[in-house]
C-alpha cells in the first residue's frame, strides 16, 4: 500500500473555503498579484504554497505572545 502523498500547494480557492471563507476568492487573486501572497501560476490558475498555508494556520491557533511592559 503506498503512503498518501501531501500536498505542496493548493488552489485559491481551497484556501479561500477553508481558511478565509470571509474573503473573496478575487480578493486573494488580486493579493496574490500584488505580491502579499506567494504563489505559483500554471496556465490561467495559481496555485498558494503549503508552508504559507500552514504559517497562516499556525498564526490563527496560536497567535504571537504579547509584550508585556515593566
Amino acid at each position: 500500500m503506498e503512503a498518501k502523498k501531501e500536498k505542496l500547494y493548493f488552489p485559491v480557492q481551497d484556501v479561500q473555503e477553508q481558511i478565509f471563507p470571509d474573503i473573496s476568492k478575487d480578493s486573494l487573486v488580486r493579493l496574490i498579484e500584488r505580491k502579499e501572497i506567494p504563489s505559483i501560476r500554471i496556465t490561467n490558475k495559481y496555485f498558494i504554497p503549503k508552508w504559507w498555508v500552514d504559517e497562516k494556520i499556525d498564526f490563527a491557533l496560536n497567535p504571537p505572545a504579547k509584550k508585556t511592559s515593566i
